[in-house]
C-alpha cells in the first residue's frame, strides 16, 4: 500500500503535536499531545490494516519519502522502493501517549462507539486562514506567547499578546460579536493546525474545538485556566 500525500500532510501535522503516534486499524487517525491538552482526529483516504505504534513519526515520514511502498505486519512494516527495502519496527503502544477515548468528529461516519460529544459551547466564530496566518506571524515577530478570543464593546477579537505583562503589545482582528464578556486564552504553541479556515467553538468550561472547513480534521484544545466568561 501507499500513503497518499493528503494523509502524509495530516501525519506531518500530527508530528508537530506528538512525535509518536498509534495507528489504529481503519481510516481514522488520532493523536494527543504529551501534556494531554491537545487532541486531534482526522478521517483519511488510507485504510490501515493493523494497529501499529510509531515512536518517532518524523523518522518514519523521512523513510517514507525514500521507501513509499508499505506492507504492514504486527511487529514491523516493510518499506520498499522496487527491490530496495527497509524494515521499520513497531513501538509498544504502552510507551506512546495516545487517545484512549476521543470526541466525535462532526459529520463523520468513522466515530468510535464510545466517542464523546460536546454540545455546550458558548462562543462560535470563524477564523480564516488569513486571520490565523497574520496573528501567528505577528506573534512570532514580537515574541507574544498567547492567543485569545476576547470581547471589547460587543466585538469579539482574535488576539495575540503576553497575558502576563501589563504593558504587552497586542495584535487583534475582529471575528464576530457577542453580548457576553470573556477573555478566553490559548497558548500560541498549542495552535498547531493545518492551514485553512476553521469554525471555532469555545466553552466556558475551557475546552475548544477547531473544525477545518474543507478537510475532515478537527482539533480540541484546552484553554488556559485564567480564562474568564461572564454572561
Amino acid at each position: 500500500m501507499k500513503i497518499s500525500e493528503q494523509t502524509q500532510l495530516v501525519l506531518r501535522n500530527f508530528a508537530n503535536i506528538n512525535q509518536s503516534i498509534l495507528l489504529n486499524e481503519g481510516s481514522r487517525l488520532a493523536t494527543m499531545s504529551v501534556m494531554r491538552n491537545i487532541l486531534a482526529s482526522a478521517d483519511v483516504d488510507v485504510e490501515f490494516p493493523v494497529q501499529f505504534g510509531i515512536y518517532d513519526l518524523p523518522r518514519f515520514l523521512g523513510n517514507l519519502s525514500i521507501y513509499p511502498e508499505l506492507e504492514f505486519h504486527e511487529k514491523y512494516v516493510l518499506m520498499s522502493n522496487g527491490s530496495k527495502t527497509y524494515k521499520f519496527m513497531a513501538a509498544d503502544p504502552s510507551i506512546i501517549v495516545h487517545p484512549t477515548t476521543t470526541f466525535k468528529m462532526d459529520e463523520s461516519e468513522n466515530n468510535p462507539d464510545d466517542a464523546k460529544e460536546i454540545t455546550d459551547y458558548d462562543i462560535n466564530v470563524t477564523l480564516t486562514d488569513a486571520t490565523l496566518s497574520t496573528i501567528s506571524k505577528v506573534a512570532q515577530i514580537n515574541s507574544l506567547p498567547d492567543y485569545a478570543l476576547m470581547t471589547e464593546d460587543g466585538n469579539i477579537n482574535f488576539v495575540a499578546l503576553d497575558k502576563k505583562s501589563d504593558t504587552t503589545d497586542i495584535a487583534k482582528e475582529p471575528v464576530g460579536t457577542s453580548n457576553a464578556n470573556f477573555q478566553m486564552y490559548f497558548r500560541a504553541e498549542n495552535m498547531k493546525f493545518i492551514e485553512g479556515d476553521y469554525d471555532v467553538s469555545v466553552s466556558r468550561n475551557k475546552i475548544s474545538t477547531f473544525r477545518h472547513n474543507t478537510k475532515a480534521i478537527q482539533y480540541w484544545v484546552t484553554l488556559e485556566q485564567d480564562s474568564k466568561y461572564e454572561d
